[in-house]
């Protein structure tokens, strides 16, 4: 049975560093990381001895070092100076695919001369690899996130009422309406003055 121990603050964190540590040289021994030249093909270091090596072994380590993919490959001896001054590191590379995982390799010994070490063609640009970055401890006593601010109060919408299934909704009455102002009637037109008759005449 396998006893479960409680742990606090005892997480594991782990830096891996690749088993191929591959990388293309000019003739000044600078590293390159545009593609499109043949370039001198190193491992930890030393070259890389042809033997075995094929179009796949290419691939798989251009694809490994970040490039897009592999153009060409060669060997022979291009770079003299550079070349004798290495030691020869890894030979035998087989690949049955484009995966470097999937290859096989020796590094304990090797049969060959510097005329066979591999110069490679990739192409692409090698991408930036934020793995390296050491990871920082926990904080032991982490502070807990801060209370977000609430939102600002908002009015609720004003209520509109629903109407019930089956009576009629209330409706509201018309606003009262005044009558027409009182129109008065034309003014009173009085009638004529009263005339008397011509006086009497006598005979």
């Amino acid at each position: 049975m396998v006893k479960v121990e409680d742990c606090l603050l005892e997480d594991v964190f782990l830096t891996c560093t690749s088993v191929a540590q591959f990388a293309l040289l000019d003739e000044n021994g600078d590293e390159v990381t545009e593609g499109g030249r043949s370039s001198l093909l190193t491992w930890n270091g030393g070259t890389v001895c042809d033997d075995s090596f094929g179009d796949n072994s290419a691939e798989a380590i251009c694809r490994l070092m970040g490039f897009t993919r592999a153009i060409t490959w060669r060997s022979g001896l291009f770079f003299t100076t550079l070349q004798s001054g290495l030691d020869i590191k890894m030979d035998d590379v087989s690949c049955e695919d484009f995966v470097f995982e999937h290859c096989t390799y020796r590094t304990d010994a090797h049969n060959c001369g510097h005329g066979e070490d591999v110069f490679l063609t990739c192409s692409g640009t090698i991408q930036p690899d934020d793995s390296d970055e050491t990871p920082t401890s926990p904080d032991p006593h982490p502070c807990p996130d801060p209370d977000p601010c609430p939102e600002p109060a908002t009015c609720p919408a004003p209520s509109v009422p629903e109407c019930p299934d089956h009576p009629t909704c209330p409706v509201c009455p018309d606003p009262v309406v005044c009558p027409d102002p009182v129109v008065c009637p034309d003014p009173v037109v009085c009638p004529d003055p009263v005339v008397c008759p011509d006086p009497v005449v006598c005979l």
